[in-house]
């Protein structure tokens, strides 16, 4: 039987990450057998983030707006599947054109998109805590995975969450999947492994033909762009090391709680990117005088925008390379944007458009998420909050009197950090020392003490950076629980 349709989104009315796929790509319905199954049709305009409910024929369908008339066909979702997936061998059959057909700027997208592979999630059987499930996976036959140890994933009873086999990934949420790191295998030298890097996405993986896929670059340019990968690789590369930190990051520690990925601390990773200066796209685009703003597209349907203004005063990157290898599946092949300093969310990834526009965006992901609301007030996720983390030891572990040695990371997207203290109990604020900095990367930070008595003891560590900004004590609480820098406490047992 047929799933009853939610309510669109409309403000106030939702609250929880796990409803934006339906808000912003609508709803998929289970299809029942026979031909006579309804057809649900959502228009999205992509202006305005707005949308509308149609019916008629079979199958679950997704319209885009008049600029890009598309009609596709969409499946009920598969472990790690995209809703573009083909139902036969040819992709004609299943990506068909609108009345309106597809607009030269997108024309690429029939032939780029294939079939995702199959993560081979699965469920366990019921958990018995609450009824809640335990969950199992194997990312084996990943892509993003290739590398990995061999071995079958371990259930973590009535929690929800995936370990997989590596158990350096926790997994919050298996379709799209969505995984962050622990705090004791965050780094290796100066950045994360790709495949401990932490996993956010919205939607699940698009499988894309990197031979057939193009970069367009259009809206308010003279010369409009369609940049094959090749192309972008004969370009004057650049490799950088910046520091991606998820927006929700730390949102479980909220009080009261707040409904969405309830990220720990994990939600956080550091990666050397190469690529090409988006400026170095934008000179070879020749905007326009009216252009103020661009619009990142990705090809699952993420679209997050960024003043010009501020495009121009970080080095973005569109990059293909992750620590020295192709850029893996879960974080954007074949090209993402790296904007440094800001939260991740700036990063779109599966990049396929930059529009340039002379307006404000308005998409769901632009003002409708990745928002600060506050009572009476409300203002735009962008650079990253200053914060220091501890690594080791980590929360709960017992150790012996004695020497103790406190290691971490601190990172901030406004200034370089300058200073991070550690206190132990009630004690004073000491200071860290610091390890070589590096811009737009995390830096990592020591302290080596001496604990005499066992115990139960707290310890907390604060950064500060350049702009004169410390961690607080306790982040300002809002409504979707973004930007929750507040100082960490780790407790520890000796004796």
């Amino acid at each position: 039987m047929t799933k009853p349709l939610p309510p669109v989104y409309s403000p106030g009315h939702e609250t929880t990450d796990p409803e934006d796929r339906a808000a912003a790509h609508g709803y998929r319905p289970r299809r029942r057998r026979g031909r006579d199954c309804p057809r649900d049709v959502v228009r999205a305009g992509r202006r305005t983030g707005g949308h509308a409910w149609f019916r008629g024929g079979r199958g679950a369908w997704y319209r885009a707006d008049r600029r890009r008339d598309q009609s596709v066909g969409i499946h009920r979702l598969g472990s790690g599947r995209h809703p573009l997936r083909p139902r036969g061998a040819d992709l004609r059959d299943h990506l068909r054109p609108a009345r309106q057909g597809l607009s030269s700027g997108t024309r690429h997208l029939r032939t780029c998109l294939h079939a995702a592979p199959d993560r081979g999630l699965s469920r366990a059987p019921e958990a018995d805590s609450g009824g809640r499930h335990a969950w199992q996976t194997d990312h084996r036959n990943h892509p993003a995975s290739r590398g990995r140890d061999s071995g079958s994933g371990r259930s973590t009873s009535g929690t929800g969450k995936l370990t997989p086999e590596t158990s350096d990934l926790v997994v919050l949420r298996d379709d799209p999947l969505n995984c962050e790191v622990r705090l004791s295998r965050l780094v290796e030298g100066q950045v994360t492994p790709n495949d401990r890097f932490y996993i956010r996405s919205h939607f699940p993986v698009p499988a894309i033909d990197a031979d057939r896929w193009r970069l367009e670059v259009h809206g308010l340019v003279r010369t409009p762009l369609g940049l094959s990968l090749d192309d972008l690789k004969q370009m004057p590369s650049r490799t950088r090391a910046v520091t991606l930190e998820c927006a929700g990051n730390g949102r479980s520690f909220f009080s009261p709680a707040i409904e969405g990925e309830p990220w720990s601390l994990g939600a956080v990773s550091t990666a050397e990117w190469t690529g090409v200066l988006l400026s170095d796209i934008l000179g070879m685009a020749a905007l326009d005088p009216g252009a103020t703003e661009l619009i990142f597209r990705g090809a699952e349907g993420f679209e997050r925008s960024l003043e010009l203004e501020a495009a121009h005063a970080t080095p973005v990157l569109l990059v293909y390379a992750m620590n020295g290898q192709p850029l893996p599946a879960d974080h954007g092949f074949p090209l993402r944007a790296i904007v440094p300093g800001w939260y991740a969310v700036a990063s779109v990834k599966w990049l396929t458009e930059i529009e340039l526009t002379d307006r404000p965006f308005e998409g769901f992901f632009q003002t409708q998420r990745y928002v600060y609301e506050w009572t009476g007030g409300a203002e735009p996720v962008t650079r990253q909050k200053v914060r220091s983390v501890i690594t080791q030891p980590a929360e709960g572990e017992t150790l012996r009197p004695g020497d103790l040695t406190i290691r971490g990371l601190a990172w901030s997207g406004s200034a370089p950090v300058t200073r991070v203290q550690v206190r132990l109990g009630n004690g004073a604020w000491n200071d860290a020392e610091l390890n070589e900095a590096q811009p737009y990367a995390w830096r990592a930070w020591e302290l080596t003490t001496t604990v005499e008595r066992s115990g139960v003891l707290a310890i907390r560590s604060r950064a500060t950076d350049a702009s004169g900004e410390t961690q607080p004590d306790h982040a300002q609480w809002n409504r979707l629980g973004y930007g929750n820098n507040s100082i960490q406490k780790v407790t520890l047992r000796f004796g």
